[in-house]
């Protein structure tokens, strides 16, 4: 249940439950429900409602009608239009849900949204996540089909965790990359028996979430970049960045909860594998030193239908703080230190399915760590990984 804007002369709000929720609950019936909105106590009309299985209940909030003293130097043109004016900091709306049907039973819910000033935006660190893995990123050359970059996560835990994804491309060009990716777009899926849409974005400023990216300075560098806030609940998510033409592009992941045990141990990264610059990166910060598994995949994939599989991968494992090389390993079963994937091992479930793809079983310190894949041979599509053991 949120509010947001579209950056347009309406606020648009909307209140469903989490797509977790909705896939749990016997039945919801939105016929009566009702809406009621209050800024500084007083009432305010709203406007628009709708009622849809896919989008919950939706309104809107008519800045000509919210010229209340929420504004100050509020200017409105003939149509109502707000020409100029600013919001106060810390301006409440208090929402009101009645008449909500759960599986037969009323419901009311009450919740609080805190507007900030457009010209008031906080820089606040990112609070520190009580799990051990804070930020996850991916890099590879993407493109469109089979060459775009999808970056897979696994939450888990018992509750809910508050994430940011940011792509970029364009914005590379000020690190020495010659090739950015460019007209990204991005999507967020959870993952079960049916693949279900969470979201979409090609420009963060056009996004309802640009002022939580400036506030937490996630926000890609470039307006034409994407990003996605969301609240995740435990289990499978991917996102999918693509581009128009051949370029580097970048998929980030922020775990910007400090109040949530939930966490992220798991990600995957599919992209295209191949030499020199053309390497698929996978990027991990570290609160605390873990034992970690990297694994690779590349002729395993056309056993799932994946064609133009790479034949055959390389990881190397590098600490960013120093671009030191800390472990490498080309044939996994030829690593003495992968015991534990070998049959029998502890973690032989976890081996990969072909001697051709690289894995490491490694423990690290603290820090933020690159895992580097590429091929000897032919170049492809590949897969890395890394679990938190």
């Amino acid at each position: 249940m949120f509010g947001f804007s579209d950056n347009s002369d309406i606020y648009r709000w909307r209140f469903n439950p989490s797509p977790l929720a909705r896939s749990i609950t016997p039945s919801i019936d939105r016929t009566n429900a009702t809406v009621e909105a209050k800024i500084g106590g007083r009432t305010v009309p709203v406007a628009n409602l709708q009622k849809d299985d896919e989008s919950g209940l939706t309104w809107e909030f008519p800045f000509s009608d919210l010229n209340m003293g929420w504004f100050t130097g509020a200017v409105f043109d003939s149509l109502g239009n707000r020409k100029a004016g600013t919001i106060p900091a810390d301006t409440k709306v208090e929402i009101t849900v009645k008449g909500y049907l759960v599986a037969g039973v009323p419901r009311t819910y009450n919740y609080t949204v805190t507007v900030l000033a457009d010209t008031n935006v906080t820089n606040v660190p990112i609070p520190v996540p009580k799990s051990s893995l804070a930020n996850l990123s991916t890099r590879a050359l993407i493109g469109q089909g089979d060459r775009v970059l999808i970056g897979g996560f696994i939450v888990g835990g018992t509750g809910p965790v508050k994430v940011i994804f940011r792509g970029q491309g364009p914005g590379l060009a000020k690190y020495g990359i010659t090739n950015p990716a460019k007209k990204l777009k991005m999507e967020l899926f959870q993952q079960g028996q049916a693949s279900q849409k969470l979201g979409e974005n090609s420009s963060w400023k056009l996004g309802p979430h640009w002022r939580l990216l400036q506030s937490y300075q996630t926000n890609p560098s470039q307006d034409d970049e994407p990003a996605i806030a969301a609240t995740l609940w435990p289990g499978a998510y991917t996102t999918v960045l693509s581009g128009e033409g051949e370029g580097v592009g970048i998929i980030e992941a922020f775990n910007i909860d400090g109040d949530s045990t939930t966490r992220l141990n798991e990600i995957s990264t599919r992209g295209y594998v191949g030499q020199g610059g053309d390497q698929l990166i996978a990027g991990v910060v570290l609160l605390q030193s873990k034992k970690v598994l990297i694994r690779t995949q590349g002729p395993t994939l056309a056993n799932y239908g994946v064609t133009g599989a790479v034949a055959s991968t390389s990881l190397r494992v590098v600490r960013q703080s120093d671009g030191v090389e800390i472990a490498s390993n080309v044939r996994w079963a030829d690593d003495p230190a992968n015991a534990e994937l070998r049959p029998g091992g502890s973690l032989a479930g976890f081996a990969p399915l072909n001697a051709n793809e690289a894995a490491l079983v490694i423990t690290l310190p603290a820090g933020a760590y690159t895992a580097l894949v590429t091929t000897p041979g032919a170049p492809g599509v590949g897969i890395v990984e890394i679990f938190e053991l």
